[in-house]
């Protein structure tokens, strides 16, 4: 009873002011909305969505899976208690809690850009979008999937964990991270600029675009793929790895590399300005090459198909 008092006193003050309100009734709701608060916690499952914005809960009871949205917002929540599966969104705006604890999936979307959250517990799935743009998590521990986008732009990210595929973009512009570890797939673009990356990891595939341009990376390893442009200007790279083929342009102005390793097929335009390059090696087909005056490039020696594609610019 006594928690319950303290919560109808927090509704019912608003800096130390009462709020105005019909005094034979509105009390009489207000406690008998917390009864119901309180009794609905104490279940395990609940099917549907649950708003529990701005009410000064401070856990979630016996609750340990919601078929749809759970909305924390502005609460004094500060543990997720059993919680360990959300159908729909979680959204965890102005709370002060700072770790996930037993969650393991969230059906939906996530929203914890600008929360005191540094660790994601035992979160193994986001099935929409995952926002932690400027928090403090440093590494994504045991996720190993998110369905929608991952957006770490500005966050204090260094190891993306067991990570392993993202369906949409992810944004890493901007972080201290210099190793992708376990992530094999990128569904739409990755995002690496101002970063001290190094290495690319197991990654393989990126089906959007790719951008690494000004990082120190030398070498593209596994990567087998890019479904639209790659962007490599201004970096040390020496070795495009396994890379097969580009479906955009491919930008390798300013660089120090020296072959196209096992490169076969760049949908767009192939930049070579201010590049060592003499030879296209296992290059099959392009949309242009683009040299400039003072090219290494032996053009004499391509054959006709790779030939016609040469174009001049400075």
């Amino acid at each position: 009873m006594d928690n319950i008092d303290k919560i109808i006193s927090s509704i019912l003050e608003d800096d130390n002011e009462p709020k105005k309100y019909n005094v034979l009734f509105t009390p009489r709701r207000v406690n008998q909305r917390i009864n119901n608060i309180l009794r609905t916690l104490q279940q395990e499952h609940i099917e549907g969505d649950l708003d529990l914005s701005h009410i000064p809960i401070t856990d979630l009871g016996n609750l340990k899976s919601i078929t749809g949205d759970l909305d924390l917002r502005h609460t004094s929540i500060t543990s997720l208690g059993s919680l360990k599966s959300v159908g729909g969104n979680l959204n965890l705006y102005d709370t002060p809690i700072t770790n996930l604890g037993s969650l393991e999936s969230v059906g939906g979307d996530l929203y914890l850009s600008n929360t005191r959250v540094t660790d994601l517990g035992s979160l193994k799935f986001v099935g929409g979008y995952l926002n932690l743009s400027y928090t403090d998590v440093t590494d994504l521990g045991s996720l190993e999937s998110v369905s929608g986008s991952l957006d770490l732009w500005g966050a204090s990210i260094t190891s993306l964990g067991s990570l392993k595929s993202v369906g949409g973009y992810l944004n890493l512009y901007d972080t201290h991270i210099t190793n992708l570890g376990s992530l094999e797939l990128v569904g739409i673009w990755l995002d690496l600029r101002n970063t001290p990356i190094t290495s690319l990891g197991s990654l393989k595939s990126v089906d959007g675009y790719l951008d690494l341009q000004g990082t120190p990376i030398t070498n593209l390893g596994s990567l087998k793929s890019v479904g639209s442009w790659l962007d490599l200007r201004n970096t040390p790279i020496t070795s495009l790895g396994s890379l097969k083929s580009v479906d955009g342009d491919l930008y390798l102005s300013g660089t120090p590399i020296t072959d196209l390793g096992s490169l076969e097929r760049v949908g767009g335009e192939l930049d070579l300005r201010n590049t060592p390059i003499t030879n296209l090696g296992s290059l099959q087909s392009v949309g242009n090459i683009i040299i400039n005056r003072n090219s290494k490039l032996d053009i004499d020696s391509l054959p006709k198909r790779l030939k016609n594609k040469v174009r001049f610019k400075y």
